[in-house]
């Protein structure tokens, strides 16, 4: 089975010694439709985290919804046949692609974004295009700020060290600690890093590096979180 951009090609084995030959056909969202839904996906952060993070968020056919799109396709979306005798459609080997392709969908729910135009690659790129110019325009908004005289340290926003800040108030407290805390909670996205980057290329161990990898991660996150909160006085 072959899976590409609004098309699935597949030889399925029926009673007949020569497989029987298997297309389905998927409308595709067109390139303005998938501008509109990557603004509404980069619009909301925790979206663009997990999706970046390789994790499919579980409510994302709101973003299609706010794009009036749909991520699944609808029956007259779709577009079948198979070089069996068979009258039906779908007949028992088509049947069989869609049970195969929902099988695929749960090892990749990416593919799904790929039937319906875009490859994991260029949804990604995209989203990142968006959350880069989301955290420029943010950028922007904060020098417009320190034009207007507001305490904004120029040199922090170019990310330069402290010791060349030229404002003689950059060391001076702004606001009393005494209410300052810092909340630890749990990450939205479990093992970030390892979903996006996978397993390192170093990893020569016959132990599974996913499996120590979580249960490291989880078992330092619970130790932290144990903390609570902590404050600073």
């Amino acid at each position: 089975m072959e899976i590409g951009k609004g098309e699935v090609l597949s030889h399925v084995q029926g009673s007949r010694r020569k497989p029987y030959e298997v297309t389905v056909q998927i409308d595709q969202i067109s390139d303005k439709g998938w501008e509109k839904v990557s603004d509404a996906m980069a619009e909301q952060a925790i979206f663009a985290a997990k999706l970046l993070a390789g994790d499919m968020p579980e409510d994302i056919e709101d973003a299609f919804e706010a794009a009036d799109m749909s991520l699944l396709p609808w029956e007259s979306d779709l577009d079948t046949n198979c070089s069996c005798p068979d009258w039906a459609n779908p007949c028992k080997h088509i049947a069989a692609v869609y049970y195969l392709l929902g099988e695929r969908f749960d090892e990749d729910p990416f593919l799904i974004f790929l039937l319906r135009g875009r490859s994991r690659e260029e949804l990604m790129g995209m989203l990142r295009q968006r959350r880069a110019g989301a955290t420029q325009s943010a950028g922007e908004s904060d020098e417009e700020k320190h034009g207007k005289g507001m305490t904004v340290s120029h040199s922090a926003m170019k990310h330069e060290p402290p010791g060349l800040a030229t404002d003689s108030s950059f060391w001076e407290l702004k606001e009393p600690m005494d209410e300052f805390r810092i909340e630890i909670s749990y990450p939205e996205v479990e093992v970030a890093v390892l979903r996006r980057l996978g397993k390192p290329s170093f990893w020569r161990s016959r132990k599974q590096f996913a499996r120590l990898f979580r249960l490291t991660y989880n078992t330092v996150s619970d130790s932290i979180h144990s903390l609570t909160t902590w404050s600073k006085p």
